[in-house]
């Protein structure tokens, strides 16, 4: 049980108080947050209790900080969680304690995200895919791996590549392309040439010869 003696906010940060307990300094909260749960100078609280507004504080700012990185663009799930463990204060921790509470943390933070609308991996999956066909006119094989890193599930990858340009209209629009800058090369070494750029591209050899003789 700890008595509060002093609640006064933080000289950098003035959104933030600093909670002393029994005449020293134990944590930090949000001004927000100290207000919602009515902390003030004389009030009891228990180890639990201290736990509890410790871990509410830390989800918090976890919210905060990734609603500001999903603003630079849509992101997955398992982007927001690499962002939180590779780039975020885990690095710092030092017991399996800390690490654990700091763990429990994220998903909690991940879990409100969502429910806020601003994680969603079907969305995201969706958002990658149109910009990789409308912009790189990406291979499904790509586009299958790209997702794959991004930690979109195989159900959901198969359902979003069912839908959209066939690999034959991407194969075509990117060739055409590529064509401008071949066309002056000898009819053998432009087949060699656009076959090894599809090729590049992910797209499968039966459908590169189809392509190639097409426009050679």
């Amino acid at each position: 049980m700890g008595l509060i003696t002093l609640l006064e906010p933080q000289k950098k940060n003035p959104q933030r108080f600093n909670v002393h307990l029994d005449n020293q300094f134990a944590f930090g909260i949000s001004a927000e947050l100290a207000f919602e749960e009515r902390l003030k100078v004389g009030m009891k609280l228990t180890e639990k209790e201290v736990e509890g507004l410790v871990e509410k504080d830390q989800v918090r700012r976890l919210v905060e900080k990734a609603v500001r990185f999903l603003g630079y663009r849509p992101r997955s799930e398992k982007e927001l969680r690499d962002y939180f463990l590779y780039r975020g204060k885990i690095r710092d921790l030092t017991s399996e304690e800390e690490r654990g509470k700091y763990l429990t943390s994220v998903e909690a933070a991940i879990e409100k995200v969502k429910k806020l609308g601003y994680l969603n991996d079907k969305e995201f999956a969706g958002w990658w895919t149109s910009q990789r066909e409308e912009f790189k006119k990406s291979s499904a094989r790509q586009l299958k791996l790209e997702l794959m890193k991004k930690g979109i599930s195989k159900e959901l990858i198969e359902e979003t590549l069912s839908t959209g340009m066939s690999e034959e209209e991407k194969a075509l629009a990117i060739a055409t392309k590529k064509a401008r800058f071949l066309s002056a090369l000898p009819k053998k070494e432009f087949k060699i040439k656009m076959g090894q750029f599809l090729a590049r591209k992910g797209f499968d050899w039966e459908l590169i010869k189809k392509i190639v003789d097409r426009l050679s």
